[in-house]
């Protein structure tokens, strides 16, 4: 039985009753225990004397304190302390800033950091009145990497926004992509016509389109797969969803949204949801501003996201289409003030130029991401005027900077140098990352401390990194490291994670490895020297991340001399770096690029060079008996990501660890120990296995004592031990129990099958939210986190477990299922009855490679279509862009026979999974075994990466029909036949038509939308000369045999899947005699009739390097005459600020790389995509009499094809009317 509690030495009295209240009184008993070992009683007993007593109260009168301001008192030499604030919101904040500003707690998104040492707290006396200077404190997590929030499921969206709150953040901005590149992302879909399209379900065994190849994760080498807790890594609502119609996949996604929001709100935080409104998924068939589409959007949010905050209307990164989402936007504002009046409108994009913003409605708020070339930077706001504005600078970069080491190319310097000369109408202060811990983690501190930082304590980057240190590391080392991650970190890469994976350089490293050495010296001594295991845990965590940039060093430099034996034991410590610096969901995340990319793509393909068998590799990564250089390598450490912090006295306390290290083949036994905090008592419950490393157990909610639990998980191999936290028991975790709902729990579903392999129930009555699977091996297994497969939305009825396994083996034999009913608290109803399922191969062969000529076939595995399936998706691609025909076949006892057909295009990108849409010739009921027959060219290699049937008839799309054509530069959305004409010079090789992408609001201009099948037919009067197809944004091409220099020539193009979305043709250029593509219009960079840019058959020139100078009255040319090197004589319009000069550069690009330079600086480049790229640039620091040398360099060899660089426009403007043209 449990002990008595000792006697209390703090008391924490609350005297609002609201719901924050209560959660602010538990939060700060949490704390003290944690901070001193003692227990706080809730309310005064009799005229005990506390050390400290605490009295959180709501002030009568209107102090001027706003919604989220405290005041913070003391009296009785400091044994009483009084914190009050007009709003229960202001004392759950004036709690966390007492901990954080006077009893050094830090808070963080890596966890909190607390001393080990338990010491009583201190006397002293305190006057502190705080008002954020921002109303709006927050983070715009980006979707689209597995460091991402596209990998969060439930538990690390509760565990953000708690943590956020102590961290005294206020907003979470989600941009959802809905149709770049293809992607759809999971909070937002629309049904058009009865069509939804299918959400994007990322993992990791799917790459993503921006560079990096997929891989599973039982491949995982070095002990990568023991973090993962099932077949792939992805978010809950993204995984086991093959067997999932649209409609029920969207609903996973949306109603784990609106959980969101709805959490967020009893923290005090605000939703932002943000979507491209001028691109739409291909597959509708429409256009983005077409009414039915908006119409669509506005039902879907208003209707799912009735409490939402914030709706941010982003204009697309790549194809800013202006003219479409004007229309659009409208539309979307006047439907929102009617419909959901509640929901405020931001505009947001990649830079934000305010002549595009001053004529919206004055509340629309002006909150762009920084532009690219200045994305560590706040712009200035009163660009907008007076309306309200947003700052959001990036805390890493997707290119030419690192998300897997430190964000060496993003400086804090910067973004402090800004906000501390921040316009008046800025009202809010959020940062772009993909990661929220690790190298970006005292950045984010800085996002949601500087608003409250009164005493402009944090006037440089340095005070910001030496805070942290003393908070993260301890005061003793806080100079040491401060000098190291105060932008300091020694160099790695600055590959990203929208990059394809660099080939090694082969480039002498030396002296970044001995710069890394040496930051790895003070760290280690470091942690020789402290005493406390919770700052020593974090130091190590420092340690990993450097002496991952010293082994990347020695591979990037070394790895085409290593010899199998080297070169595995160093890549056995490069993965290891990442795999013992997790801290969170975004620190797993970066494990799996880590490995999709330089395990697969360097480790994997030297080994094969050198013939050497791999499985060594995965025995040594598997061992933990040798972690080489790492400190603490080979040790037992317990991973515990997105812990729970709280929970409802009605709830299940869910616990799932990973365990890594430790001895190959030795059986780890796990356990959780907890207590009532103030007890001496402990209590232990074992841990179950899940798979790999990963153990859970669901610890129901009449087994935990009731206020704050204290607890540790401890994991051993009968040799080792290793805990989570690292610290314990000297320092544990805490749970804090809140009350729930005095309503019943949700009622419980009566499971069957439907006589095969498909589960079903019948509705539940109640209120709740999800339907929660559950499988074991064996009956009568335990329901809890260890066996959970997934949930799905309450208007599903029925599930087919199609997937792999947890351990990515295809499931086979007998499985035992059951299901229960949850609610928005999480709580749960009891489980059901358990049914057996006799699992037959289900699924799908993954990677099946296809090679031949002529017909080739490849069997994909046996189907469940349910009840009248009219539709199968086919998940696939290729190693080089190809068409061909595909046939879908079921196989029976009487022989194969034909149910479907399609004709399929690849991007040749083969590592991009890509979708396409087989309609069957009549609908299928039941089970049946699928084989697809190709019909393509010889030689043709293709990947089949999965598929699944549709129940939902799709009808077909309106628009444009085949063979049918339009108008070039005609957007009112119906069919025209229409041509353009062009005049042919003498020139080589190719005649190009421009890429097809947005339109520029200075040439009438019409096309195709990206990712679309077109067809284009040249001819001359009226014989036909040349007919072929291409897709999307790709350049298309006519060789010169068909052309006759000096003849006039018909252009036509023809929309092939009922399109009505225009972008871009080009309809009056020239070609020279250097293969050059000119510009629409000549005059936007000055350039004389008959002037052009030149590239090189070499790859890279100079196409423009003029000096100007700086002079107080304005930017002086003066550039010398054209010559052969491509250098050439323009005149551009400039403007000059005396007091915060820059230079603006708006740029304009199709096809192939390009990059712009200041003084040798690259601003923005090089890019890859072959799609057009819109660009502002303002470059800040310059100073009168200096000189700056402006360089743009194109590189006609990109991709091997001779492409050339299309440049529509390169314009330096002024902004205003003070400026003088040159």
């Amino acid at each position: 039985m449990m002990h008595e509690k000792r006697e209390a030495v703090y008391c924490v009295e609350n005297k609002a009753t609201g719901d924050k209240a209560r959660y602010a009184q538990t939060e700060l008993i949490k704390y003290i225990c944690l901070l001193t070992g003692q227990h706080a009683d809730r309310e005064r007993r009799g005229e005990e004397h506390y050390r400290i007593a605490f009295r959180l109260e709501l002030c009568g009168a209107d102090r001027g304190l706003g919604e989220e301001g405290y005041e913070i008192h003391t009296g009785e030499q400091g044994k009483e302390v009084v914190l009050q604030a007009k709003t229960e919101q202001g004392l759950l904040y004036g709690v966390y800033g007492l901990l954080s500003n006077h009893y050094g707690v830090g808070f963080y998104f890596s966890g909190d950091a607390v001393p080990q040492e338990k010491k009583p707290l201190p006397l002293c006396e305190i006057e502190d009145r705080r008002i954020p200077e921002q109303y709006i404190r927050g983070v715009l997590p980006w979707t689209n990497f597995p460091q991402s929030a596209t990998s969060y499921s439930f538990q690390d969206w509760i565990y953000m926004i708690d943590q956020m709150t102590r961290m005294r953040m206020n907003f979470i901005n989600i941009h959802n992509y809905n149709g770049e590149f293809g992607h759809n992302e999971i909070f937002h879909n629309i049904l058009v016509n009865g069509k939804m399209s299918r959400n994007w379900n990322a993992t990791v065994s799917k790459p993503h389109a921006w560079g990096m190849k997929g891989w599973k994760v039982k491949e995982y080498l070095f002990g990568g797969s023991e973090v993962y807790d099932d077949y792939d890594f992805g978010a809950d609502a993204t995984l086991h969803n093959d067997c999932l119609e649209n409609e029920e996949v969207f609903r996973k996604g949306s109603s784990q949204f609106a959980f969101i929001i709805r959490y967020a709100h009893t923290r005090g935080v605000k939703i932002g949801l943000g979507l491209d409104l001028n691109l739409v998924m291909g597959d509708y068939g429409q256009a983005a501003d077409d009414f039915s589409v908006v119409d669509a959007r506005i039902h879907q949010i208003t209707t799912d996201y009735s409490e939402l905050d914030y709706l941010l209307l982003y204009r697309s990164e790549n194809s800013p289409d202006f003219r479409v989402w004007n229309r659009a936007f409208y539309r979307t504002y006047n439907a929102l003030k009617e419909k959901a009046p509640n929901i405020r409108i931001a505009v947001s994009g990649w830079g934000l130029d305010p002549d595009t913003v001053i004529g919206l409605p004055a509340d629309v708020i002006a909150a762009p991401i920084s532009g690219h070339s200045v994305n560590d930077r706040i712009p200035d706001g009163s660009i907008y005027g007076e309306r309200e504005f947003w700052g959001c600078p990036w805390s890493e970069r997707d290119y030419n900077d690192s998300i897997h080491f430190a964000p060496y190319c993003t400086l804090l310097s910067n973004t402090v140098g800004d906000y501390q000369r921040r316009s008046r109408n800025m009202k809010g202060l959020m940062t772009l990352t993909w990661r929220v811990s690790d190298g970006v983690d005292a950045k984010l501190s800085y996002i949601a401390e500087a608003p409250w930082d009164q005493e402009n304590s944090l006037a440089c980057s340095r005070d910001v990194y030496y805070r942290y240190a003393v908070k993260c590391y301890g005061a003793e080392a806080a100079e040491a490291v401060t000098e190291i991650i105060n932008e300091n970190e020694a160099y790695a890469t600055d590959a990203s994670e929208c990059m394809y994976t660099p080939l090694p350089s082969g480039k002498d490293r030396t002296l970044d490895m001995a710069k890394a050495d040496g930051q790895l010296a003070v760290i280690a001594q470091a942690m020789e020297e402290t005493r406390d295991r919770a700052w020593a845990e974090r130091l190590r965590r420092l340690y990993c991340r450097i002496r991952a940039v010293k082994a990347f060093c020695r591979l990037d430099q070394d790895i085409n001399q290593m010899g199998a034996e080297e070169l595995t034991k160093e890549f056995h410590i490069f993965v290891e770096c990442f795999v013992r610096r997790i801290d969170d969901i975004s620190t797993a995340g970066n494990l799996f690029s880590v490995e999709n990319r330089y395990v697969q793509e360097w480790y994997l393909k030297r080994m094969k060079e050198l013939g050497a068998d791999v499985r060594a590799a995965q025995i040594a990564g598997e061992d933990g008996e040798d972690g080489g250089e790492l400190e603490g390598g080979g040790e037992l450490q317990v991973l515990m990501i997105s812990p729970v912090t709280v929970t409802k006295e009605q709830s299940r306390w869910d616990i799932r660890a990973a365990v890594i290290g430790g001895k190959r083949g030795k059986r780890k036994e796990v356990r959780v120990c907890y207590r009532e905090a103030g007890s001496g008592f402990w209590k232990t419950q074992a841990l179950e296995h899940r798979v790999r490393g990963v153990f859970g157990i669901g610890i129901p909610s009449g087994e935990l004592p009731e206020g704050v639990v204290e607890y540790y998980v401890e994991a051993s191999d009968g040799v080792r031990t290793g805990r989570y936290p690292a610290a314990a028991p000297g320092q544990c975790a805490v749970l804090s129990r809140l009350p729930g709902s005095m309503t019943g729990k949700p009622g419980t579903p009566v499971l069957d099958t439907d006589g095969n392999m498909r589960l079903r129930w019948k509705p539940c009555s109640g209120d709740f939210c999800w339907y929660r699977i559950y499988r074991g091996t064996e009956p009568g297994f335990s329901v809890g986190p260890q066996s959970l497969v997934t949930y799905v939305c309450r208007d599903t009825l029925s599930y087919l477990d199609a997937a792999e396994g947890f351990d990515g083996e295809p499931l086979s034999g007998e499985y035992y299922y059951r299901v229960s009913c949850v609610d928005g608290e999480f709580r749960e109803s009891a489980p059901s009855n358990e049914v057996c399922c006799r699992m037959e191969g289900i699924g799908i062969q993954r990677e099946v490679h296809v090679k031949g000529k002529g017909s080739s076939a490849a069997s994909l595995g046996k189907y469940d279509f349910g009840a009248n399936a009219s539709h199968f998706y086919l998940y696939y691609g290729a190693e080089e862009e190809l068409e061909a025909e595909l046939y879908l076949e079921e196989d029976s006892p009487a022989g194969e026979r034909q149910i479907g057909t399609a004709r399929l295009f690849t991007t040749g990108r083969a590592e991009v999974c890509e979708m396409g849409d087989i309609a069957l010739m009549e609908p299928l009921s039941g089970a049946a075994v699928l084989s697809l027959r190709i019909k393509a060219s010889e030689g043709a290699a293709w990947i089949i990466y999965g598929g699944c049937p549709a129940r939902t008839a799709l009808r077909e799309s309106g628009g444009i029909t085949e063979g049918e054509s339009f108008a070039a530069g005609r957007d009112s959305g119906q069919p025209h036949s229409g041509a353009e004409h062009y005049s042919v010079s003498p020139f080589r090789n190719f005649w190009m038509l421009s890429d097809i992408a947005g339109c520029n609001e200075d040439v009438e201009i019409g096309g195709l939308t990206y990712g679309y099948q077109y067809a284009c037919r040249v001819s001359e009067g009226t014989q036909m000369l040349y007919e072929a197809e291409g897709k999307g944004n790709e350049p298309f091409r006519i060789p010169e045999h068909f052309l006759t220099p000096g003849h006039s020539y018909a252009v036509q193009v023809t929309a092939k899947c009922g399109l009505k979305t225009w972008g871009s043709v080009r309809r009056d250029f020239r070609v020279s005699d250097e293969n050059l593509v000119l510009l629409n219009k000549p005059e936007l960079l000055g350039l004389q009739d008959g002037e052009g840019i030149y590239t090189f058959d070499d790859g890279w020139g100079t196409v423009i390097n003029s000096p100007y100078q700086v002079r107080p009255e304005g930017f002086v040319l003066s550039a010398g005459e054209g010559d052969a090197g491509g250098r050439f004589t323009f005149r551009l319009p400039w403007k000059y600020e005396p007091e915060y000069p820059y230079l603006l550069i708006k740029a304009e690009a199709f096809s192939g790389d390009w990059n712009i330079q200041v003084n040798g600086v690259p601003v923005v480049g090089p890019r890859e995509n072959n799609v057009a790229v819109r660009k502002d640039l303002r470059i800040f620091g310059f100073r009168p009499g200096e000189t700056l040398a402006l360089t743009l360099l194109v590189n006609r060899a990109s991709g091997g094809k001779g492409a050339g660089t299309i440049f529509r426009s390169l314009q330096l403007l002024p902004e205003g009317s003070s400026f003088k043209r040159i």
